[in-house]
């Protein structure tokens, strides 16, 4: 007769079984803080300084210019187009991820969608408040701070 296996019991911290955890990013920290060479200065370059100047020239794109030798020509230039993924990570990594919309299968608001909904209703009636209401249909004449007084944009000076 076999036995069964024991039954898989989650750990606390629900990201597995908790052996390891970091270790593979301990190792690449390490790596990267490790000096890989040194510019014309005599600077110190780390191989992390030396990754992100590889995805800035990804991001940026770059010409690797035509070699010679006398007349005869070896290789063409290479024109290296910008990569969207380096400019993708090199954004997120600055700016943040953009956070993606989730809706309910049932087509109701998603929380985060019921408080920009409640937000943006605040707001304008906010607004509706403190800006004078016209009764036509036209545009509303808004007081006008700059260097032309209180005569507005249109008068002449």
């Amino acid at each position: 007769m076999s036995k069964k296996p024991p039954a898989f019991k989650k750990p606390p911290s629900g990201r597995g079984s908790g052996r390891g955890l970091g270790q593979l990013t301990k190792h690449l920290s390490a790596l990267a803080a490790e000096i890989e060479t040194s510019d014309a200065d005599g600077n110190l370059i780390t191989r992390a300084e030396m990754l992100a100047m590889v995805v800035w020239k990804k991001a940026l794109g770059w010409t690797d210019p035509a070699k010679t030798q006398g007349d005869v020509v070896i290789t063409k230039e290479v024109i290296h187009k910008p990569e969207s993924w380096a400019i993708q990570l090199i954004y997120e990594r600055i700016e943040g991820k953009a956070p993606q919309a989730i809706s309910d299968e049932k087509g109701r608001l998603t929380a985060a969608e019921k408080v920009g909904e409640l937000v943006r209703a605040k707001l304008n009636a906010e607004a509706e408040s403190v800006l004078p209401v016209s009764s036509s249909s036209g545009p509303v004449d808004l007081p006008h701070n700059g260097a032309q007084g209180s005569q507005g944009p249109d008068a002449e000076s």
